[in-house]
């Protein structure tokens, strides 16, 4: 059973749980060509293996996939994010699966936004300490928005970059 996390929002863009309803639309998203090749699995995903995905994700304590909402835009979902391989004990968790899967969401700092909202989840609501990821090397812009973000990078090894995030220290 999941942990009950509230949506979460800034002036930009709103953080919602993933739901049923919205499996066609993440779906049609992770299937494009130009985010799929981002992933480290890119085949293409059937409906079927989709929903058979997110029923395994429903009962997972340690995976939350967020939708991404803009308010410029009705609360149209544009995209999504992850915080997920959640180790409760060592209070860390792995970040990823953003893609801005409209068009015409791109380019307009969503992700940037979606980002910094997800880690105020990880950080305050979930009580994590440590944030990593894996992007692959050639992923320029994504690689720019985490360091950005303040990311700091730990390794690189087969085009794969390790990156890491602390909590903030209260002053």
């Amino acid at each position: 059973m999941k942990r009950p996390i509230r949506s979460t929002s800034d002036e930009k863009i709103c953080l919602c749980l993933l739901e049923e309803e919205d499996l066609a639309t993440t779906l049609s998203w992770r299937n494009q060509a130009e985010i799929r090749k981002w992933f480290f699995h890119s085949d293409i995903l059937t409906y079927e293996q989709h929903l058979e995905w997110f029923r395994s994700y429903q009962g997972s304590d340690n995976d939350y996939i967020f939708i991404i909402k803009a308010h410029g835009s009705q609360n149209k979902p544009v995209g999504q994010l992850a915080i997920y391989h959640i180790d409760w004990e060592k209070r860390r968790a792995e970040f990823g699966r953003l893609m801005i899967g409209e068009l015409s969401a791109q380019g307009k700092g969503l992700a940037y936004a979606a980002t910094n909202l997800a880690l105020k989840i990880a950080f305050d609501q979930l009580d994590l300490e440590e944030v990593y990821l894996e992007v692959l090397s050639d992923n320029k812009r994504a690689l720019a928005l985490y360091q950005k973000i303040g990311f700091k990078i730990q390794s690189c090894q087969d085009s794969i970059v390790k990156m890491n995030l602390f909590k903030p220290k209260a002053d």
